[in-house]
């Protein structure tokens, strides 16, 4: 077990029912929520948008999702600058946004969060990223206003339930 890093901020886990706490996590468990934790789900949203660099990494968080998620689409994009197009041109249909950390060539996770943020969107973001979450990176995901955080590559059990609680019918 590591402990999650505690930067002076209270975490929130939508595991807990919106109960603040801090906990220890486990690498392939790692998780916290800000802003409201687990909120219901609107039925005019009904996309997931993936975004990853690697092909590869996109299609095992879509196939994980797919048979949890019956009645969703599934977009994918390769980079920030596909996923603010993609939420323009699907304006108001986005339920979720899972974004890789570092995506080359183009824009990151956490530049596309605070984008998403910025425009007032309330869209959940997940980031998922193959770097541990210690104190910098943790202060880095909150001013981005990333919703969640697991590490690569993910527990795919714990990827369903976190989509699942905050999108939650």
């Amino acid at each position: 077990m590591i402990p999650f890093p505690n930067s002076g901020a209270t975490d929130l886990d939508p595991f807990q029912g919106g109960k603040h706490f801090q906990k220890q996590w486990n690498r392939t468990n790692l998780i916290f929520c800000t802003k409201g934790g687990a909120r219901k789900m609107d039925k005019t949203k009904n996309k997931i948008i993936v975004a990853d660099d690697d092909f590869d990494m996109r299609g095992v968080v879509i196939d994980s999702l797919r048979d949890s998620f019956d009645g969703f689409e599934f977009i994918q994009a390769p980079d920030g600058e596909t996923v603010l197009k993609l939420l323009q041109e699907n304006e108001g249909q986005v339920a979720l946004v899972f974004t890789d950390n570092t995506m080359y060539p183009g824009m990151g996770g956490l530049e596309l969060s605070k984008k998403i943020s910025q425009l007032g969107l309330n869209i959940p973001v997940i980031m998922l990223a193959g770097v541990d979450a210690d104190s910098a990176f943790t202060t880095q995901l909150k001013e981005a206003s990333v919703t969640a955080f697991l590490l690569k590559p993910p527990d795919l059990n714990r990827l369903i339930e976190t989509a699942k609680a905050l999108i939650e019918k």
